[in-house]
């Protein structure tokens, strides 16, 4: 003191030693010892970030020291000398306060750019390669979520279907391909095979079904009807998973029966459902 002698240093800005120890033991105050609103606000933005780990005093002060080499390293590069994390706390006080800047400094200190950065041809490129990923990542996301979407063709075994719910083939753009889209569905009592997108297709056709709709009714299981299928390669109804009463059951074709207990699944094509048993039809 007085100021103008003994505070000169700071004509030209406070030193980033001096801003980073400010703003770390602030933190650290509001954090561990104020119980108050402000210290609430800090623990809370915390914990935000780190869940109940970075409220300890023990993580906050980890994370605090971690922070301070971290800069000290970085700020040895010559090429980020100038970085300063805390730009925006100082930009919010010199419009709140109305104090111009210190001569010759600025609030944010970037990385000076490097050279060819701003080339016209470089930036073209990462143009376009930043387009080529966009583009990619919207492709990627459309087929993750068509394939989660689309209904599977076939049923392994041990697989439930329950009521209402369906395979498909074909039911994506049906008519840019050269397939018929069907669907086999488990309804109220019966297993339908329709000729159409899916089980509320107004245009759908029947083609099979296990039981005439004068046979439909309701379930008395809490679970509905289900449908699933054995080891053996037989395709059951059921009212109920732990019903012991079959509704209805496919039967096994004798060229099926002396074959082995090997890749069996029902699928739906185009010319109604199938099980498959090592390759052979079991059951159509």
């Amino acid at each position: 003191f007085p100021p103008e002698k003994g505070l000169g240093g700071l004509k030209s800005g406070l030193p980033f030693n001096a801003q980073i120890a400010l703003v770390c033991s602030t933190v650290w105050h509001l954090a561990v010892n104020d119980p108050y609103i402000f210290g609430g606000i800090v623990r809370g933005m915390l914990h935000s970030f780190g869940g109940d780990w970075l409220v300890e005093p023990i993580h906050i002060k980890c994370v605090i020291v971690v922070f301070f080499l971290f800069m000290n390293v970085l700020q040895s590069f010559a090429y980020y000398s100038n970085v300063n994390p805390f730009w925006p706390i100082w930009e919010v006080c010199y419009y709140c306060t109305g104090l111009n800047k210190p001569e010759g400094s600025t609030a944010r200190s970037v990385p000076k750019p490097i050279v060819g950065l701003y080339d016209l041809t470089v930036r073209k490129q990462k143009e376009m390669i930043f387009n080529v990923a966009k583009a990619l990542f919207v492709f990627s996301m459309l087929s993750l979520y068509i394939a989660t979407n689309l209904p599977s063709d076939s049923i392994p075994p041990g697989k439930i279907v329950k009521e209402g719910e369906y395979i498909g083939h074909c039911t994506l753009l049906p008519t840019f391909r050269s397939c018929q889209p069907t669907v086999a569905v488990i309804e109220k009592g019966r297993i339908a095979v329709y000729r159409g997108k899916g089980p509320n297709d107004k245009r759908k056709k029947l083609l099979w079904a296990s039981a005439g709709e004068e046979v439909l009714k309701e379930a008395r299981s809490e679970e509905g009807w289900m449908g699933t299928l054995t080891e053996e390669g037989v395709l059951i109804l059921k009212d109920g998973l732990s019903s012991k009463n079959v509704a209805w059951k496919s039967k096994l074709s004798p060229k099926a029966r002396k074959t082995r207990k090997f890749l069996v699944k029902a699928v739906v094509d185009d010319e109604g459902l199938k099980v498959y048993r090592s390759e052979i039809v079991a059951w159509s």
